[in-house]
């Protein structure tokens, strides 16, 4: 291949992991304003096996790229540029919807500067890579979402092997809260543990409106972060302290919810429905979650939340098979 030519990833039709094809396209040029960068590593997420599957609630046009997060090194500017100079390693901050010229899968991209960060010194491309759609999630519920967090509190967070929970253990933490980690079974346990949290429930095998009763010394929890909903819900609002807070942030169980109207009233429970998206087309609000976001990563000793790492960009379909599979835990990888 020429250094004319880059790789990228496209797909024409909608479907499996195997409609992901890589391509041959001539290196993208900069304009005003942009830079291209040429990636290190890029991180996958079940968002995008959603897009290509054609069930995402937004559909990009055919024949379309793929891909939200990447960090490379930069290799051209444009002009104006002023944030970022050549060499400079760059993270992409992933609140562009899929379109032609916003997809990382490609050994080079082009971006606008405001859509880029730096990498801190104490990171590498492939946890820059895992950071930034899990962080970012996890920092407007957690920081511009009226919550408050008391390092006295009990938080409860359910699919906690999710990139997403990981980074919501992460900064619950750093405010010397209690964490306490569900998911399916124990098979994660440790994973999660390592992570930071204090206690976990597997909640197929233990009774969990009890067990967090225990913990809490019947006390009940004073947050929790779900982005299950389903028939668990139920069993969470009889977990919880009196005058606890709800983040609700997915679907991952088809089941309908249950909720405890009574319980609710009686505790006087606030539950908040969020997703990220909206938080996306807020620029100031953006800019205040990148420098949050740069900052705690460059003072804080978080473990990485990688937990898979595939090679080349050919293995990009391979990495959609391992999302498809739903056994995740942290982010799955490829580095270029």
């Amino acid at each position: 291949m020429s250094t004319s030519t880059s790789k990228t990833i496209i797909f024409e039709q909608f479907g499996q992991s195997d409609v992901l094809k890589v391509k041959e396209v001539p290196v993208p040029s900069v304009g005003d304003g942009q830079v291209r960068v040429k990636v290190a590593a890029v991180g996958l997420n079940r968002a995008e096996a959603l897009i290509r599957a054609g069930i995402f609630f937004e559909k990009p046009t055919l024949p379309s790229g793929i891909g939200y997060e990447g960090a490379g090194t930069v290799e051209a500017i444009g002009k104006g540029v002023t944030k970022f100079k050549v060499g400079d390693r760059v993270v992409v901050i992933p609140t562009a919807r899929i379109s032609p010229s916003s997809t990382t899968n490609s050994e080079h991209i082009v971006f606008p500067e405001n859509l880029l960060a730096p990498i801190p010194a104490n990171q590498s491309f492939a946890d820059a890579a895992a950071t930034w759609t899990a962080y970012l999630t996890a920092y407007f519920a957690i920081y511009e979402y009226g919550i408050t967090i008391k390092s006295t509190d009990t938080v409860v967070i359910t699919a906690a092997s999710s990139s997403v929970a990981l980074a919501f253990i992460h900064y619950v933490k750093s405010f010397g809260a209690t964490v306490i980690a569900t998911s399916r079974t124990n098979a994660k346990k440790d994973q999660i543990i390592a992570q930071g949290a204090d206690h976990f429930i597997a909640t197929g095998e233990e009774d969990l409106v009890k067990r967090i009763r225990e913990l809490t010394k019947g006390a009940g929890a004073n947050l929790f972060l779900d982005p299950v909903g389903g028939a668990q819900l139920e069993k969470l609002v009889f977990a919880a302290a009196y005058e606890a807070s709800f983040i609700i942030y997915g679907t991952l169980s088809r089941e309908p919810a249950v909720l405890p109207v009574g319980a609710t009233i009686g505790n006087h429970l606030t539950i908040k429905g969020y997703s990220v998206l909206s938080f996306y087309q807020n620029p100031q609000a953006v800019e205040r979650a990148q420098q949050f976001i740069t900052k705690f990563i460059a003072t804080h000793k978080v473990p990485s939340i990688v937990g898979q790492v595939l090679k080349g960009i050919e293995s990009i379909p391979a990495g959609h098979m391992i999302l498809d599979s739903a056994d995740l835990f942290g982010k799955v990888i490829v580095e270029f």
